[in-house]
């Protein structure tokens, strides 16, 4: 009994790790920001020029104003998106994904102390 209890808590855990693996590729676009959740609340802020563009070559930029942006390159690894961002200063951002599909990706992250949950669209 002891050893069938070890192999289901083993799988499980195998599969809740493998939930983690997205495919860097499945990052790759243009996305743009359709919702932004703070301690589940929905934040009323004008999105119209939050933008997110990952490329094939592994670098991104993140727009939140039109004049205010973020870029530099990125690495994804057990479902954590690690941007490197080389401007406007050198700085390291880890953000978790918690959703992504061809559509749409919901991102996790901490926002000054507070879960940020992010969604964006392509």
């Amino acid at each position: 009994m002891d050893k069938v209890r070890l192999v289901a808590i083993a799988l499980l855990l195998w599969a809740c790790i493998s939930c983690g693996e997205h495919s860097p590729d499945a990052l790759i676009g243009d996305w743009r920001a359709d919702l932004v959740v703070e301690e589940g609340d929905t934040l009323e802020m004008d999105l119209a020029n939050v933008t997110l563009r990952f490329t094939e070559d592994r670098y991104f930029k993140y727009k939140h104003t039109q004049r205010d942006s973020l870029s530099g390159s990125f690495n994804l690894s057990k479902g954590l998106i690690k941007l490197f961002v080389n401007e406007p200063v050198t700085d390291t951002i880890i953000i978790q994904i918690s959703n992504l599909n061809d559509e749409s990706m919901i991102l996790r992250m901490n926002h000054e102390g507070n879960e940020r949950l992010v969604t964006l669209v392509k």
